[in-house]
């Protein structure tokens, strides 16, 4: 099953995209290894988390609207964005993927949410320090660390902390999500780090 996705996601993907796509799941089953999870859903994950990245612009703000998505003013301003919703749509209708994990992962996995599950933060953080990723090697090894520790909000709440600054660098316009993710992963690593909190 694995195989034949992978393969049907190169359709789908730039030969970019494609080694990208395959060093995120890479990285996640290595990071994964740590976790008590399905090995299997992080692995499809994985594969479709970017599955709708080649899209158009155009186009993706057609399906968006085709499936209802709510196109904010962020969505309009920062296109980019829309890919990880609309690549859930496409893992559940293309694909056949009705796992809720899976489909959270992909949806998830650019902006973050609060209580988002393991396999989400794995592929969350993965698709920020796989190997190809245009970020300091140095930051992406703390990160990887710290998830194989068994730190995965803290590996998560660094992503996050990059994220932002990069967001700011560019002056892009910032989701809502993904502040109430940072506030939600602070939360927790103040809760492991401060005593009687």
């Amino acid at each position: 099953m694995i195989d034949d996705i992978r393969k049907k996601a190169e359709s789908y993907l730039t030969t970019k995209r494609l080694v990208h796509t395959l060093s995120v799941e890479e990285t996640a089953v290595k990071i994964a290894s740590f976790y008590s999870v399905d090995e299997n859903k992080v692995r499809i994950a994985s594969i479709l988390h970017d599955i709708a990245k080649d899209i158009p612009i155009e186009k993706s703000l057609e399906i968006a609207k085709e499936y209802n998505i709510d196109i904010s003013d962020i969505f309009i301003k920062n296109p980019d964005l829309i890919h990880a919703f609309l690549g859930a749509i496409i893992a559940k209708n293309d694909f056949g993927i009705d796992d809720q994990e899976i489909i959270e992962s992909i949806k998830y996995h650019t902006l973050g949410k609060e209580n988002m599950g393991l396999i989400s933060l794995i592929v969350y953080i993965s698709d920020f320090v796989e190997p190809n990723k245009k970020v300091s090697n140095k930051i992406k090894e703390i990160i990887v660390k710290e998830a194989m520790s068994g730190y995965i909000y803290r590996a998560a709440f660094m992503v996050c902390v990059e994220k932002i600054k990069y967001v700011i660098s560019e002056m892009k316009y910032m989701h809502p999500d993904t502040l109430f993710f940072y506030n939600f992963l602070c939360e927790n690593e103040r809760k492991c780090l401060l005593p009687n909190s």
